[in-house]
């Protein structure tokens, strides 16, 4: 995972306080506050979290056709959020991405190693933004 997660203005921010709130859960962070208090910037935050996931798991998905002919890699289970991923992968701007393109973002996929790494390096973060109130990353 990058050092360094993309920064969304306010006019960018297409995760609503539900949505926010799901992905939070997906990536086993426990949300801490109702869907209706995540603010503008921890909406921006979950969104940076999510388009990260969704760009690290293309990565991924390259590398597992070079060492895995079949391409059977799991996949990390998205039923809990996947009205989320795909109305989200329908509106993103295709800029926000790397590694996917346009046929890639029909029908987005997130590995589990992907989800485990994203909850784990932005789990701090989010626990620190419930204790202080502010959201530093």
């Amino acid at each position: 995972m990058s050092v360094r997660l993309r920064r969304f203005t306010p006019g960018e921010v297409i995760l609503t306080g539900p949505d926010a709130h799901s992905v939070l859960r997906f990536f086993s962070i426990t949300p801490g506050i109702s869907p209706e208090r995540l603010t503008m910037e921890d909406r921006a935050f979950v969104q940076a979290l999510l388009v990260q996931a969704i760009d690290l798991s293309f990565d991924s998905a390259y590398v597992a056709v070079l060492f895995n002919p079949a391409g059977s890699t799991p996949l990390s289970s998205v039923e809990d959020i996947v009205f989320v991923l795909e109305r989200f992968a329908f509106r993103a701007a295709m800029h926000w991405f790397e590694n996917g393109s346009g046929l890639d973002l029909l029908a987005p996929r997130i590995y589990e190693s992907v989800r485990l790494l994203v909850a784990r390096k932005s789990g701090r973060i989010w626990r620190t933004r419930l204790a202080s109130g502010q959201l530093t990353y």
